[in-house]
């Protein structure tokens, strides 16, 4: 019997799979789904405050004038830092409470935390290398070697401050 009471995820517009009861934003396992309980749910409500957020970013850095004087860099970055920030807190809860019930060690919650995290950065940041790299950026071809280690040569922090 599926459980029907509303939680966070139904309450926020989240629908719940056949099959899978819902333990706040993530899908319990039932014996007939592929998703297990450390799994997140997508929330779509989520994509519009990150689309709002790299927009306010991208017209702060390539059309100022539309910012009528808002801080809206600012704040673009602030709510992607509280987006993550979320959604990283809604990954580990749930791994930090496998580990207290020991259905999981903390070095296996610790090395599938980190695996994820590498398989969803590095491909995309080696994707974006390789298009400046075509596009002849000069701060990536003077130091492409630092940056497929994942380093910089000098005092700045990443390949785009030399793009702003």
């Amino acid at each position: 019997m599926m459980d029907v009471r509303p939680g966070p995820a139904t309450a926020f517009g989240v629908g719940r799979k056949p099959g899978t009861t819902t333990s706040s934003f993530f899908a319990v396992t039932d014996t007939n789904t592929e998703r297990s309980s450390l799994t997140p749910r997508h929330m779509p409500q989520l994509d519009s405050l990150r689309t709002f957020a790299v927009l306010a970013v991208m017209i702060h850095h390539f059309w100022a004038e539309a910012t009528f004087g808002l801080p809206l860099g600012f704040v673009g970055v602030q709510l992607f830092f509280v987006l993550s920030g979320f959604l990283i807190t809604t990954i580990l809860w749930p791994a930090r409470e496998a580990v207290q019930a020991r259905r999981q060690s903390a070095w296996a919650a610790f090395r599938r935390f980190y695996i994820r995290r590498f398989l969803r950065i590095f491909p995309l940041f080696y994707v974006a290398l390789g298009v400046l790299f075509i596009l002849g950026v000069p701060e990536v071809r003077d130091g492409l070697p630092w940056h497929i280690a994942y380093r910089w040569p000098s005092k700045s922090s990443s390949i785009w401050c030399g793009l702003s």
